[in-house]
């Protein structure tokens, strides 16, 4: 017994021993070279996992998608600007149409009020030629309107003729003048004109440049305080344009209304105390008017103090040719 538990056990001790820690070892080795190489796959996994390529099926399905929704899209705004331009249209052609029947009946209620207060159909009192006076006063402020809304939708249609030629601005400007000068001293209102002596002819069409001036001084006499100046200036500017101002003292316009006011049926004044009724669209008139003369209407204005309306007109070219555009 004891010869069997000597060194033969001994060695198989030792036999066992040695191939557990072989086995240990080589388990150890095994699961080291498995981890090492788990790690790289595994992270190749997820970075498949990541970035995996979408299908091209999807990928037509996704650009079809964002042209679709790009073309619905299109087509809605083309949508938006086709009713946008019906209803301009629409708009302009009702105006016109409107102030056309307005103006047939009332040109005759005129010039029968103007037979009966000259007398020419008989005798009236004094009374009776009193209330005709107003009436045809009235009567040619409304028609004024109704020609404006006219006009107006002429221009918005795109109807209006520019009819350039060489003119002396001069003589129109004092006309003009004149016409105010009854309304303008029911408030003490004078006039004041200051013109460059050697100015010559320039290039503009004179029926829309009186409708301009005339817009202009009536939104001066209309504003002004009383007794107070409106001063009109034609003066040289630069080599080829002529400047022309009218400027008034009273209410002025804020700042952030000075374009505003150029816009069609906008009144800077909204209140039931504003010094005199209109449309807002006198300023929108001579906008367009000047547009189509290739200049524009710029305005200045201290509140409580002054504004000042003007614009450019063109001296006559050496070559003298008129020039006809439609706008």
């Amino acid at each position: 017994m004891k010869q069997i538990l000597g060194p033969e056990l001994f060695v198989s001790l030792f036999l066992v021993i040695f191939v557990l820690i072989i086995s240990a070892i080589f388990k150890k080795n095994i699961l080291n070279s498995d981890k090492k190489l788990t790690e790289p796959d595994l992270q190749k996994q997820e970075t498949s996992k990541t970035e995996l390529p979408v299908p091209e099926n999807e990928v037509n399905l996704t650009a079809t998608q964002n042209s679709e929704a790009k073309h619905n899209e299109a087509k809605h705004n083309e949508a938006i600007q086709i009713y946008e331009q019906n209803y301009e249209n629409l708009k302009t052609e009702f105006l016109a149409t409107l102030s056309h029947e307005l103006k047939t009946p009332l040109v005759s209620i005129i010039g029968y009020l103007d037979l009966i207060a000259t007398e020419k159909l008989g005798a009236i009192t004094d009374r009776q030629k009193h209330a005709l006076d107003v009436s045809l006063k009235k009567t040619a402020h409304l028609n004024t309107l109704i020609s404006s809304i006219l006009n107006f939708a002429r221009m918005e249609a795109g109807k209006l003729e520019f009819d350039l030629k060489p003119n002396k601005i001069q003589p129109m400007l004092n006309d003009i003048i004149e016409s105010f000068k009854p309304i303008a001293d029911k408030k003490n209102v004078v006039f004041e004109t200051d013109y460059d002596p050697d100015m010559g002819p320039l290039l503009f069409d004179n029926d829309l440049i009186y409708r301009v001036v005339t817009n202009l001084l009536d939104n001066a006499v209309k504003f002004s305080y009383d007794k107070t100046v409106i001063s009109v200036k034609l003066s040289k500017d630069k080599e080829q344009l002529a400047k022309i101002v009218v400027e008034n003292f009273g209410s002025g316009i804020p700042e952030n209304m000075l374009e505003k006011v150029k816009n069609k049926f906008f009144q800077a004044d909204t209140s039931d105390t504003r010094p005199r009724g209109g449309l807002g669209i006198g300023l929108a008139i001579a906008e367009k008017i000047l547009v189509g003369h290739g200049t524009k209407l710029h305005i200045e204005s201290e509140v409580g103090k002054k504004t000042a309306f003007s614009f450019f007109l063109q001296f006559l070219p050496e070559q003298n040719n008129n020039t006809k555009t439609e706008g």
